[in-house]
C-alpha cells in the first residue's frame, strides 16, 4: 500500500484549504507545522483527541488520504473530525474519465478494508513501529508536553450519546446471552427426553418380539432342538414313498391296448366267421366247429384286456395312496413348524437359534426396560419439560428479536474505554499519555524489538537473529565505528559492543551516542518489517536533534527503506539534493 495524496481543511498550521501530493519512493515534505503528522493518522487511524490537535477556526475541520491498495486500485479515506468516515474508490465515469465514488461509510468495513486489502497492522502496531514520532529519540523523550485540552462540549455530548448506547447495547447482549443459555438447556433438556423415550421404545419393541409366555418359550424351544430330527424324518419319509413310486413306474405295462385293435382278436374273430360261412356253403356241420378256433383266440385277446387293465386300475390305487401318504408327511411337518414360523416371522428373525438368545435375554430386558422408564419418568418430572414447546417458542421468539436488536448496532467499544475518554472530555482525568509510565530507557530495545515481532508474528528473540546482521551495519555507520555489533543477554536486554571489543548495556551509553544506537535498532526492525509488510512509513522530523553529518546519513538509510516501502518524511529543513525521490514544500 502507498499514500498518493494529503488532503485537509482549515488544518491548524496547514491552512484552509491544501492538497499535498505524493510519490512512491521516500518523500521529503518539508514543513514546520507538527499537524502534518497528526493530519495523516486522523484519516486513517482516527483518535479522540484528534480535533483538540487539528481544529483550526470555525467551521469543519476535515482531512482525507489517497491510498493505493496492492491491487492497483486507488481509494480514498476521508474524515470530518467530530463526523463520520467515508472511503472512496476511483470509478470511471459516463464521460470517459474518472472520479472517486462512495465504497463505504460503515467503520468496521473500512477497518477490514485496511487490514485486508490493505495490508495494514493493527492501529497500536502500525503507530509502535511504521510511526517515527518528533521528540522520540532518548535525548528528547519527555521534553514536549502537550497541554489538557478544554472542554469540549461536542464532543462530552457525542461521548454521553456513545456510552447510554453502548450500555444499552451490552445489557441486550446480557440479555441475549442469558436467553440463549436458557434455550439452549432447554432443548438439551427436550432432547435427553426424547433419546430416553427412544431407547425405552427400543426395548419394548425388542421385548414385543419375544412377548411369548414360558410355556410358549418352552415348546418353541423344544421345536427349535426337533428341528433337524423333524427335518430328517420329513426327508427319510419322502425319499421312501420316491422310491415307491419308482418302482410302480418301471412294473407297469405302459397301458394295455384295447382288445378290438388286438391283431389275435380281429383275426379270431375273422377266421370264425368265414368258417361258418363255409361250413354253411359246404353243408358240412362238422366243419363249423373248427370256427370255435377262431372265437377262442378272440376270446383269449378279450380276457388278456381284461388282466392288463385290473393291474393299471390296481397301480393307480397305490399312486394315490403314495401321494396321500406324502401330503401327510408334509403336512405334519408343516404343522411342526407352523408356530416356530410364526415366532420367527414376528421376532423379524431369519435363524431359529438367534430366537433363542432373544428368549435367553428377555430377562435383561426387563432389567433394562425398568431402568429406561425410571429414566424418562425422571426426566418427565423436570419442573422445566412443563409446556416445554410454548416456552421454545417463546424464547426463540425472545432471542430472535435480542439478536436482531444487538445486530443493528454491530459493535460497540467498551464502556470503560469510553468513560475514561469522556472523563478526559470533561477535565476529569488526565489523558491515556500522560498516565502512561515511561519505559525504563534500558527496556527500550527491548520494547522496540517485542512490537516489530507481534507485526511479524514471530519470537523477538528470532527477529533479532534476523537483523543482528544490518543492526550491525547500521550501528557502525551512525556511530562512526563507536559501536559496531550488538546483541541480547538472558533477560532481552540490549547489549553493543565497540571496534576495541569492549561492551555495554545500551542505556550506559552517553546521551548524543545512545540517541544514534536507538536510530540503528528502529530502522533496523523498519527494514525487516517493511519487507514483510508494505505499509508506509512516517517520520515526523524525529531526527532533527542530529548533527548534519548523521542527519544526511539517515536520509539516505530511509531512501534505501523506501525501495521496499513508501516513506514519507517530515522535516524542517530540505534534504541534500538527489536524497528525496520526491520532494513537497510547504509554507
Amino acid at each position: 500500500m502507498q499514500f498518493t495524496e494529503l488532503l485537509f481543511q482549515r488544518v491548524s498550521g496547514l491552512g484552509t484549504q491544501g492538497q499535498i501530493a505524493l510519490r512512491p519512493g521516500y518523500v521529503a515534505v518539508v514543513c514546520k507545522q507538527p499537524a502534518l503528522r497528526a493530519a495523516f493518522l486522523a484519516a486513517l487511524q482516527p483518535g479522540s483527541a484528534d480535533e483538540s490537535k487539528l481544529a483550526e477556526g470555525q467551521g469543519p475541520t476535515r482531512v482525507g488520504l489517497g491510498l493505493s491498495a496492492p491491487s492497483g486500485v486507488s481509494y480514498r479515506l476521508l474524515r470530518e473530525l467530530g463526523g463520520e468516515r467515508q472511503l472512496q474508490r476511483l470509478e470511471p465515469n459516463d464521460a470517459g474519465g474518472t472520479r472517486f465514488e462512495l465504497l463505504s461509510k460503515d467503520s468496521l468495513d473500512i477497518e477490514s478494508f485496511l487490514r485486508i486489502e490493505c495490508g495494514l497492522p493493527p492501529p497500536e502496531q502500525y503507530a509502535a513501529v511504521f510511526v517515527l514520532d518528533a521528540a522520540e529519540l532518548p535525548s528528547q523523550r519527555g521534553k514536549q508536553v502537550q497541554a489538557a485540552p478544554a472542554v469540549d462540549g461536542k464532543r462530552v455530548e457525542t461521548l454521553k450519546a456513545e456510552l447510554e448506547a453502548t450500555r444499552a447495547y451490552e445489557e441486550a447482549q446480557d440479555q441475549l446471552f442469558k436467553v440463549a443459555v436458557k434455550h439452549r438447556e432447554l432443548e438439551e433438556l427436550v432432547e435427553v427426553l426424547r433419546k430416553a423415550e427412544d431407547a425405552l421404545a427400543q426395548l419394548d419393541s425388542k421385548r414385543g418380539k419375544a412377548a411369548y409366555s414360558k410355556e410358549q418359550q418352552a415348546d418353541l424351544a423344544a421345536r427349535i432342538k426337533r428341528v433337524p430330527e423333524s427335518l430328517r424324518k420329513r426327508d427319510d419319509e419322502l425319499r421312501a414313498i420316491d422310491t415307491q413310486r419308482d418302482r410302480l413306474l418301471e412294473g407297469g405295462s405302459g397301458g394295455a391296448m384295447p382288445f378290438h385293435k388286438n391283431s389275435l382278436f380281429s383275426g379270431g374273430l375273422l377266421a370264425g366267421v368265414v368258417i361258418d360261412i363255409l361250413a354253411i356253403a359246404l353243408k358240412k356241420p362238422a366243419v363249423a366247429l373248427l370256427g370255435l378256433v377262431g372265437f377262442g383266440a378272440a376270446l383269449v385277446a378279450v380276457l388278456q384286456w381284461i388282466a392288463h387293465d385290473e393291474e393299471e386300475e390296481a397301480a393307480s390305487h397305490r399312486t394315490d395312496d403314495l401321494k396321500l401318504r406324502e401330503d401327510r408327511v408334509k403336512r405334519a411337518y408343516e404343522a411342526e413348524q407352523a408356530p416356530l414360523r410364526e415366532a420367527l416371522k414376528k421376532a423379524k428373525l431369519t435363524d431359529p437359534d438367534e430366537l433363542l438368545t432373544l428368549f435367553n435375554e428377555l430377562g435383561e430386558f426387563e432389567a433394562e426396560r425398568k431402568t429406561a422408564v425410571a429414566r424418562v419418568e425422571q426426566l418427565k418430572e423436570d419442573p422445566r419439560l412443563k409446556d416445554c414447546d410454548a416456552e421454545l417458542l417463546r424464547m426463540g421468539k425472545e432471542r430472535h428479536e435480542l439478536e436482531q436488536a444487538v445486530a443493528t448496532q454491530g459493535f460497540a467499544r467498551p464502556i470503560n474505554q469510553i468513560e475514561g475518554e469522556l472523563k478526559q472530555a470533561l477535565g476529569l482525568a488526565a489523558s491515556s499519555q500522560q498516565k502512561k509510565a515511561p519505559v525504563a530507557e534500558d527496556e527500550v530495545p527491548k520494547q522496540l524489538f517485542a512490537r516489530a515481532a507481534e507485526v511479524l508474528n514471530t519470537p523477538a528473540a528470532a527477529l533479532f537473529g534476523m537483523v543482528e546482521q544490518r543492526l550491525a551495519a547500521y550501528l557502525t555507520a551512525l556511530t562512526d565505528r563507536r559501536v559496531v555489533s550488538a546483541r541480547l543477554d538472558a533477560n532481552g536486554l540490549l547489549l553493543l559492543a565497540g571496534a576495541d571489543g569492549r561492551s555495554g548495556p545500551y542505556a550506559s551509553l552517553p546521551t548524543p551516542l545512545r540517541d544514534l544506537a536507538y536510530v540503528a535498532v528502529r530502522l533496523a526492525l523498519l527494514e525487516r518489517v517493511t519487507l514483510s509488510r508494505k505499509a508506509p512509513v512516517i517520520v515526523d522530523d524525529a531526527f532533527a536533534p542530529l548533527e548534519p553529518r548523521a542527519r544526511t546519513l539517515l536520509a539516505r538509510m530511509l531512501k534505501g527503506i523506501a525501495a521496499q516501502a513508501q516513506v514519507v518524511h517530515r522535516m524542517t529543513e530540505a534534504p541534500p539534493p538527489g536524497v528525496a525521490d520526491h520532494q513537497v514544500q510547504l509554507p
